[in-house]
């Protein structure tokens, strides 16, 4: 007999003796495909779709801040320049500062 197929049957018998630990497996895996071996995971699936909001929070707000910056006129005089800079300076407190450092 093959050394995987009686590893097979051990880890099947292993895992009939042993229901909470296949229970606590149907806890975290969505599906399972042993032809070219597929796992799916639900906390690995709720990271990234947690991840992809997190993206389009953050492309809103580069849209936002690039809207604010095309909208400045260089050659303002500094009261019109006076509340871009202020919506700029809100916007860099509330974001944080990349790599500890502060702004």
């Amino acid at each position: 007999m093959p050394a995987w197929l009686v590893l097979l049957l051990g880890l099947i018998v292993w895992l009939v003796r042993n229901p909470a630990v296949l229970s606590k497996l149907r806890e975290h895996v969505a599906s399972a495909k042993f032809g070219d071996f597929e796992i799916e995971l639900r906390e690995l699936k709720q990271q990234v779709a947690e991840a992809k909001e997190q993206v389009e929070t953050l492309k809103d707000a580069n849209q936002q801040l690039s809207e604010i910056v095309a909208a400045i006129d260089t050659d303002a005089p500094v009261d019109e320049i006076d509340a871009a800079r202020r919506i700029l300076c809100r916007c860099r407190s509330a974001a944080p500062a990349p790599h500890g450092r502060s702004l």
